[in-house]
């Protein structure tokens, strides 16, 4: 692997880990819980449309047979 490559991956590592401790530790101590429970709706959402636009732009199939509960 080339130096290049190993330092970007240590890049996208250390942004995903802050991302990660954002969500798992700060929001839960900033955040009351209807404003922690929209955060987690809004990211399963999220998670829903990054599945969709990943069906859709790389195998060109568009898929709507997702089952999604907003409950």
């Amino acid at each position: 692997m080339s130096a290049a490559l190993k330092n970007n991956r240590n890049i996208e590592l250390v942004g995903f880990l802050l991302v990660a401790v954002t969500i798992l530790v700060v929001l839960p101590l900033l955040l009351d819980n209807f404003r922690l429970n929209l955060v987690g709706k809004y990211l399963t959402y999220a998670f829903v449309a990054v599945g969709l636009v990943l069906c859709w732009g790389y195998t060109g199939i568009l898929s709507l047979g997702r089952a999604c509960s907003s409950v």
